[in-house]
């Protein structure tokens, strides 16, 4: 429950850092998604490699842990589809963040402000006398 209330104030922040469009914004989302990608790749890896991961569980005393360890032997290639799509998914919204917050950087790198000029203004309606 706390990784994916987690999830939602990080999409949150991703949200956020698209509508402002600030460097900082895109920092707050780029750097959490990233740790929490590779904690998912590091608890996909665990759970892949050792094969003894269900020992390492309490005991279950509602058989709730046996039901879904049975829906997932079932149901084992859409359970692979589904967390392949998911990890997709935060891969490609990463990507978007990087670029997104290199095409800002870039653009503001390159601002000239009007305050470089001197900008000598005349009104339009007022007529004004020819110099001498």
């Amino acid at each position: 429950m706390a990784a994916g209330i987690f999830y939602c104030l990080l999409l949150l922040a991703g949200y956020l850092a698209a509508e402002i469009n600030t460097g900082c914004c895109l920092c707050f989302y780029t750097i959490p998604a990233m740790a929490m990608m590779l904690l998912e790749a590091a608890l996909a890896a665990h759970l892949a490699l050792n094969q003894h991961w269900i020992q390492e569980l309490p005991e279950d005393r509602t058989g709730e842990l046996h039901n879904l360890l049975s829906f997932i032997h079932n149901n084992l290639d859409l359970c692979k589809w589904a967390a392949l799509a998911i990890f997709a998914t935060q891969a490609l919204s990463l990507l978007l963040a990087m670029t997104l917050r290199a095409m800002l950087s870039a653009r503001t790198m390159d601002y000239d402000s009007d305050e470089d000029f001197v900008v000598i203004r005349r009104p339009l309606l007022v007529a004004q006398p020819p110099a001498p």
